[in-house]
């Protein structure tokens, strides 16, 4: 078996000649019956390719190509690469495109544009190399997706990526207006928590509107920093434990608080939490003993007791 630590790989932007197939792919065979596979939407292939390209320390070419031809047959389009001839392939992918026609929406439509675009790139080519992986990343920016590739966190590109679904109507901000008011206070983590107040569904939607600046700071002042200390207090008392993961960078510490945070069902807290984070109260090594039942411990015990706080001032208005 070689080790896959030896495989060539190629750095994000990192342009190198040569065919990006070095050794024969491996595989594993699968009973699967006679179950067909799910038909994939090209808005779930682009999220798809997104973040597999998005949250990446480095692109490797061959795979990661190889992984994007496969996410283009699951629309039902032809399998780039298959046909071994660039032109047999775009005589394919017409007759795929007479059959399935562009969506009339404007998403729809701009998505199916990328992935014929995709597809007829590495359906044409003979080899993939790494500028093939640059094409699709420019692609994926031009469907109203984060750009792969750019200088994000993984949090930042999370945050991107939210920013996007929303434009394209997949997400609802709520409570509408809430953010931008949150935002030009410098203190976004508000608006988190008056999504949570809003999914109570005990205020009504016209007294968020009445939110202010000034409601965001002292809000958080009075509320929510007491609450995110005690919480960063807690989780730095923890003591270490070889079953603790080891997290060695940001990207690392963010992955784990947010996957922790959404298996306890309180996204909230990632948001919480990571205001401690930054500010140097905690570090990786502190994050590294969050727990799904820490994350719903800690709300319940002092970010609930805030968020309760701001709701019934909302309601006293």
């Amino acid at each position: 078996m070689t080790d896959i630590c030896a495989r060539n790989r190629q750095p994000a932007g990192i342009t190198a000649g040569g065919q990006f197939a070095t050794e024969p792919k491996t595989e594993t065979t699968v009973t699967l019956g006679n179950a067909p596979r799910t038909v994939l939407s090209d808005a779930h292939v682009l999220d798809a390719i997104t973040a597999q390209l998005g949250t990446a320390e480095e692109w490797h070419t061959g795979d990661d190509l190889s992984d994007i031809a496969d996410l283009v047959a699951r629309t039902g389009r032809p399998h780039p690469g298959d046909s071994g001839d660039g032109q047999d392939y775009a005589a394919q992918l017409d007759a795929w495109k007479n059959a399935h026609p562009s969506p009339e929406d404007v998403n729809g439509a701009r998505d199916w544009v990328s992935v014929n675009a995709i597809a007829a790139e590495l359906g044409w080519a003979s080899e993939w190399y790494p500028e093939h992986t640059e094409y699709v990343a420019d692609l994926i920016a031009g469907s109203d997706r984060p750009h792969p590739g750019t200088d994000r966190t993984l949090r930042e590109f999370d945050q991107a990526m939210a920013a996007s679904r929303r434009r394209r109507g997949l997400e609802t901000d709520s409570p509408a207006g809430t953010r931008a008011v949150a935002e030009e206070a410098g203190l976004p983590v508000v608006h988190e928590v008056l999504s949570v107040v809003a999914a109570r569904e005990g205020v009504e939607r016209a007294r968020f509107d009445t939110v202010t600046p000034e409601d965001v700071t002292r809000w958080y002042e009075q509320h929510l920093a007491p609450a995110a200390d005690r919480m960063a207090e807690i989780v730095a008392d923890v003591e270490p434990h070889e079953d603790h993961p080891w997290l060695c960078e940001e990207d690392d510490a963010w992955q784990h608080v947010r996957n922790c945070a959404r298996e306890a069902g309180l996204p909230v807290v990632a948001e919480v939490i990571w205001l401690r984070y930054d500010s140097g109260d905690l570090d990786e090594s502190d994050l590294a003993a969050l727990t799904p039942d820490l994350v719903t411990d800690i709300y319940g015990g002092h970010a609930a007791p805030a968020v309760d706080a701001i709701e019934a001032e909302l309601l006293s208005r």
